[in-house]
């Protein structure tokens, strides 16, 4: 064989297929449709290596082996089954801060009510969220922070009762009075 690439090979003998005598047996066709022209040198393909078998090839058997198919399709329901559950996680894990950002936000709303309620004269109380969040609840009771109750300073402490655990936030007011 020549350098030609497996599965062409050149028909350089002429006389091969013309026949080299009148009593020699007449030449085999030229195999794959190769034609033989005088001083030409032509490729035709070599049908016994398209076979396959041991000399390698192309095979004339297309697709794919069962094998190959059960292997692709493991591979895939990994890559999704970790697909799936990085997702899940992101969706708990965007449950839970949006319930945090929820009562972090009631809770400094209840902060805000229980300083306007002090500075109306109201040292503790309780209350609700409406409509909105009727699962939770919210009480403060505040302290003075000072000797005499003329000081001005308040230690709030505001708790926030949900579906979740209790919360609770201390808030440091500072209120004069009305100038009693």
């Amino acid at each position: 064989m020549s350098m030609q690439s497996d599965i062409y090979r050149p028909i350089t003998d002429m006389g091969a297929l013309r026949g080299a005598s009148k009593n020699a047996a007449p030449p085999a066709p030229p195999q794959a449709g190769g034609i033989a022209l005088a001083g030409v040198t032509l490729l035709c393909l070599d049908p016994p290596r398209l076979r396959g078998g041991r000399g390698g090839g192309i095979s004339h058997r297309a697709g794919f082996t069962l094998l190959e198919v059960v292997i692709a399709l493991a591979i895939l329901a990994t890559a999704l089954l970790v697909l799936l559950e990085s997702h899940f996680a992101a969706l708990s894990l965007y449950d839970a801060s949006r319930q945090e950002t929820i009562e972090r936000m009631l809770l400094r709303q209840a902060a805000g009510m229980a300083e306007t309620d002090l500075m109306a004269g109201n040292a503790s109380g309780s209350g609700d969220f409406g409509k909105r969040y009727p699962d939770y609840r919210f009480s403060y009771a505040s302290t003075s922070m000072g000797e005499e109750t003329t000081a001005g300073l308040y230690d709030v402490l505001v708790t926030l009762e949900g579906p979740g655990e209790k919360r609770e936030l201390h808030v440091l007011v500072y209120y004069m009075g009305s100038g009693e």
